[in-house]
């Protein structure tokens, strides 16, 4: 293997100056590439341009939160008419009733909520028609 000595350092050649040797860029050893300058005028934590683009606008609002006053309303009047219609036939108009003002101010619900009172009202009644026929009749096997 043959080595040859680097071209003239003559400092008053310049082609000398001008090229590296074997071909190097000037201040990158190894044929490493340069890293690219960095914008001027940035502010700290700005991502440069050909970066990732912000996400896209969503035209569907978000969705509304639920109103548990009126599926709490709706249950209370779905159960009322199997068993202890007295206590959860006035729970579920009371429910119904709050739910229903939520409703009206923007939260989801109103359609439960009306049903929630419907079925309350239907239980109270269920009640007052076994109450009437227990008591005049008395309650027969």
């Amino acid at each position: 293997m043959t080595f040859y000595p680097p071209p003239s350092q003559d400092p008053s050649d310049p082609q000398a100056q001008q090229q590296q040797p074997y071909g190097q860029p000037q201040g990158q050893p190894y044929g490493q590439q340069p890293y690219p300058p960095q914008p001027q005028g940035q502010a700290y934590g700005q991502q440069p341009y050909g970066s990732m683009p912000p996400p896209p606008y969503n035209p569907y609002p978000a969705p509304q939160s639920g109103n548990g006053l009126a599926v709490a309303a709706l249950v209370c009047g779905l159960v009322g008419l199997l068993i202890f219609n007295i206590i959860l036939g006035p729970l579920a108009i009371v429910f119904g009733a709050i739910g229903r003002g939520r409703a009206n101010r923007g939260a989801s619900g109103g359609g439960m909520a009306l049903a929630g009172i419907i079925l309350g009202v239907v239980d109270v009644a269920l009640f007052i028609i076994l109450l009437a026929v227990i008591t005049n009749r008395g309650f027969v096997y």
